[in-house]
């Protein structure tokens, strides 16, 4: 993962050079993003990242998990 190898900030460069037509509706991405911005402490951008993949996520268990990680920005 470039985060781990390059930084936090490279990963979230990368994501973000991606076409957000391609990757709008790409559940992985919206993960990977909210996790990242919320590594940086950028809990605003975190928790709409976190909206816009729980929104994308069918599974009920993973739902519960992306809502949890996202509760935890308040602490």
């Amino acid at each position: 993962m470039i985060a781990q190898a390059k930084g936090l900030d490279q990963g979230i460069s990368r994501l973000e050079a991606l076409s957000i037509k391609v990757v709008k509706n790409y559940q992985p991405y919206w993960a990977l993003k909210a996790h990242l911005l919320k590594q940086l402490g950028c809990q605003t951008e975190a928790q709409q990242a976190y909206l816009s993949v729980i929104g994308l996520t069918e599974d009920a268990a993973i739902r519960g998990f992306l809502l949890h990680q996202s509760l935890l920005l308040g602490e």
